[in-house]
């Protein structure tokens, strides 16, 4: 996926490239890429930043698009698509840069919208979505641009919400969240874009922080976070902004830049 030049396929026999743009032939309605997520059916599902959600089937190489319609209140409500998560029951789960969350049945064929209402406490609590991840659990957990982190009850359709809340130590350290993980121990990571990283304790229902300490070599170099992962070791793979990558082994506090 591309910034402005649509989606290229590697073919690893011929190591030559295909391309797919709005330009060319290829029923392509965008050429900005944000992401792409390949779904346990083996369909690639293309977020694009102005023209919503493209289904590419790799078989028949055709793309089938869902789009923002102010008139059918069971599409897609934002073309800008942040985040797509699959969860285990199939169902397809969009984050959007102002629309809130997009839940896409794959047996009834339309989306369902889920966005912030001043008025209601149980729901979600920005419309600007930036990571979603579904736990061992089943739990889905998405994080906001500026408006924490939620975790939704998918049998009642009501979120959670955790914010910073600068007098409780044990709250998450920051409402901008970038990124979220689970470990073996059922534990999440969270990300954030100002203010280091948080392991989440499900049981005890604290976070704990993992800042940077100016002149302390030992924690995290920077404090923006763009992106974590968790490998097969159970260790913590860091991408700092501006700051390259940083490791954190499992079981242990202390950061290797």
């Amino acid at each position: 996926g591309t910034a402005n030049s649509g989606l290229n396929k590697f073919d690893r026999e011929s190591s030559k490239f295909d391309s797919y743009s709005k330009n060319s032939n290829t029923s392509m309605l965008s050429n900005y890429i944000q992401l792409i997520l390949e779904d346990s059916e083996g369909t690639l599902w293309i977020g694009t930043d102005d023209a919503g959600v493209s289904v590419f089937n790799k078989h028949s190489e055709e793309f089938i698009w869902y789009q923002q319609s102010s008139n059918n209140p069971k599409a897609l409500n934002d073309n800008t698509i942040i985040s797509i998560c699959e969860d285990r029951t199939g169902n397809l789960w969009f984050g959007t840069w102002n629309g809130g969350i997009n839940k896409y049945s794959r047996s009834e064929k339309k989306f369902n919208n889920f966005f912030h209402n001043p008025d209601d406490p149980n729901s979600i609590s920005g419309n600007s979505i930036f990571p979603i991840y579904e736990d061992h659990f089943g739990d889905l957990w998405i994080g906001t641009d500026i408006n924490g982190l939620n975790r939704i009850n998918k049998k009642t359709n009501k979120f959670t919400r955790y914010f910073n809340q600068p007098n409780d130590p044990n709250s998450i350290s920051s409402n901008s969240i970038t990124s979220i993980c689970e470990d073996s121990f059922g534990n999440l990571w969270i990300s954030t874009n100002d203010n280091g990283i948080n392991r989440f304790d499900r049981t005890t229902n604290k976070f704990t922080h993992f800042k940077n300490i100016p002149g302390d070599p030992a924690t995290i170099s920077k404090n923006a976070i763009s992106q974590m992962f968790l490998d097969s070791n159970g260790d913590l793979w860091i991408g700092v902004q501006n700051g390259g990558i940083e490791k954190l082994e499992k079981g242990s506090a202390i950061f290797t830049h």
